[in-house]
């Protein structure tokens, strides 16, 4: 059932003309052409879409307008992730008393003695005749480190394979040798050892272990369970003498881009949050319906979302906020959206304005905003402070040429040249 809310009161619109820039990305015709005829009935042509107003990122519920960093951070952010709680991501639990980490196993002469891997377990106390709930995660720190280093945590939401602990199989996915080499740990979680995900997969995993005080409509979904997972595996990262756990990046991409941004925007002790191909329901705007849409997303990813969500795929127009917001809160954290030319599903310039829109608070503290003219050319990385963004050449993936960006912003941001 749709729920009732007001409208924004106070919004700000977004003229074409600053998404027609030559000098910027373009989409080419057989790209476009052959997305039509894949998926018919979306929209991948600029022309075709509706005019775009976003609620502004820097408004209060009250009419007032944030101008200082205190009143961002103590009125208008809390505000803004409570309704993302109420209509998108939906209510998630705290963490259990009892809750532990425990150690499984650790290898000092990983990758030929360049690393050492450790594996630990995260036990969740939970009611009912199981009594607890476990997940496990794996960590890689440079065996050269002559003192705690800064680190990537993948949230990986393909087949082991594509993020293999053992390294029996090598992927770009995560391309473990390179953090290494570059003087950076990495971690990865495998998000389906915490939560399945199906649509039926609601009745198992954390969700059904773990029950949540909240309305049904309110009820958290597998990408708030995903991301309060990355929670706990952070957790355990603080009490690493390896790792600097003031320098914790968290990556993910497509839905584990939907779960990084969520993570960090609930989670401030991220220091990083990065958004690979994230799309509807990540870095795209739910009000711009290019691509895929809020209706689609949550008919055929009903587990994804909390319930109140479905409310508004016929009308986007009636959610309180967007996804600009959701970016929005993860300032004055670095934040990187990336995103690819083939994959207009996701929507790149979707996510190029949400980012842009976000940007307002970054002044709050001294750093630069970006506007929508700054839309970069293809393979090319836009860095301004805190803020990146780039539209690589190919499809839906998350490949090493991405990871090659993200690296280097966290040299820049992390002063690490």
């Amino acid at each position: 059932m749709p729920i009732d809310l007001p409208p924004p009161s106070n919004v700000i619109q977004h003229v074409g003309d600053h998404v027609t820039s030559s000098s910027s990305w373009q989409p080419t015709e057989a790209v476009i052409t052959r997305l039509e005829k894949e998926r018919p009935g979306f929209i991948f042509r600029e022309n075709q879409l509706p005019p775009l107003q976003l609620p502004e990122v820097l408004r209060s519920h009250d009419g007032s307008l944030a101008t200082t960093a205190a009143e961002w951070e103590t009125r208008v952010r809390p505000e803004t992730l409570e309704q993302f709680r109420h209509v998108v991501f939906g209510q998630s639990p705290s963490v259990p008393a009892g809750f532990k980490i425990e150690s499984v196993s650790e290898d000092r002469y990983a990758l030929k003695g360049a690393a050492i891997h450790q594996t630990f377990r995260v036990v969740v106390p939970v009611p009912g005749p199981e009594k607890t709930f476990s997940f496990e995660y794996s960590v890689f720190t440079p065996t050269s480190a002559a003192g705690k280093v800064p680190l990537f945590l993948l949230l990986n939401n393909r087949g082991v394979n594509a993020a293999d602990p053992e390294r029996a199989t090598l992927s770009s996915f995560w391309p473990v040798e390179m953090l290494i080499a570059r003087g950076y740990g990495t971690a990865v979680l495998h998000l389906p050892d915490v939560q399945p995900d199906r649509p039926d997969g609601l009745s198992a995993g954390i969700i059904a272990a773990l029950p949540v005080d909240a309305e049904k409509g309110e009820h958290w979904g597998t990408l708030a369970a995903w991301a309060w997972a990355a929670s706990r595996v952070l957790d355990g990262l603080q009490s690493s003498p390896s790792v600097d756990a003031t320098r914790v990046a968290v990556i993910g991409h497509s839905r584990g881009g939907k779960t990084a941004l969520w993570a960090g925007a609930t989670d401030s002790r991220f220091a990083m949050v990065i958004a690979n191909c994230s799309g509807c329901g990540g870095a795209a705007l739910s009000r711009r319906p290019f691509g895929e849409t809020v209706a689609r997303i949550n008919e055929v990813f009903p587990h994804w979302f909390c319930e109140n969500f479905k409310g508004f795929g016929s009308d986007t127009t009636r959610l309180p906020i967007d996804q600009h917001q959701l970016l929005a809160t993860i300032l004055p954290r670095a934040l990187y959206i990336g995103c690819a030319d083939e994959d207009l599903w996701a929507d790149p310039r979707g996510e190029f304005i949400a980012l842009t829109a976000a940007s307002a608070v970054a002044p709050l503290y001294g750093q630069p905003a970006l506007d929508a003219d700054q839309l970069p050319q293809i393979n090319q990385s836009l860095v301004a402070g805190k803020l990146g963004y780039h539209v690589r050449s190919g499809g839906h993936d998350l490949t090493d040429w991405d990871w090659q960006q993200y690296v280097a912003f966290a040299d820049g941001v992390w002063k690490r040249h």
